[in-house]
């Protein structure tokens, strides 16, 4: 697979648009790893598409056999969220997903080796290296509405559980950076 890179302005990002590109990959078993920001984009070609979030493991499967997934994506001129349905980790030639339930599904046969150079690719820092810049785009990857949730009030994620339940934890995590 060639790598190509190519250089985008702020206009030109769209996480909608990189989503309906990866399983436009998918649904024609193109494998494709694209990285923006800190996310990672994915396509195998078995027809399987990924979205992946690294700096905290989480992961929304985008594409499965060729078939577009529903997914929970808000985006703004300044700001996005995305609705996270899963975690995952890479063990091995392992690509290992649990859903919120707990339950868990082992993947063989994607294209690891170049997920987790794109990973690398998206996350250059180790924890507490990171400068301000890099901070405030992995805050926007936790952008919520502007007013502050309360803790017994639905996650912004769209997940149906309790913030405190779903992602306070992770929230606050982020903040302190």
């Amino acid at each position: 697979m060639a790598k190509r890179q190519q250089l985008l302005s702020r206009e030109q990002i769209n996480i909608k648009g990189e989503v309906e590109y990866i399983v436009r990959c998918a649904a024609e078993h193109d494998a494709r790893v694209v990285t923006l920001g800190l996310l990672v984009f994915f396509s195998t070609e078995t027809g399987d598409a990924w979205l992946l979030n690294p700096g905290d493991h989480l992961a929304l499967c985008l594409a499965r056999d060729g078939d577009a997934q529903p997914v929970n994506i808000t985006e703004s001129a300044g700001t996005f969220a995305i609705g996270w349905e899963m975690t995952y980790q890479i063990s091995g030639d392992r690509f290992i997903v649990a859903d919120q339930s707990g339950q868990s599904r082992t993947i063989i046969g994607y294209p690891i080796r170049e997920i987790a150079c794109a990973i690398e690719r998206s996350h250059p820092f180790k924890c507490g290296d990171q400068p301000e810049a890099a901070r405030q785009i992995e805050r926007l990857v936790h952008a919520r509405d502007e007013l502050s949730l309360g803790r017994n009030e639905p996650c912004w994620c769209g997940s149906g559980k309790k913030y405190k339940h779903c992602h306070m934890k992770a929230d606050q995590s982020a903040e302190r950076l």
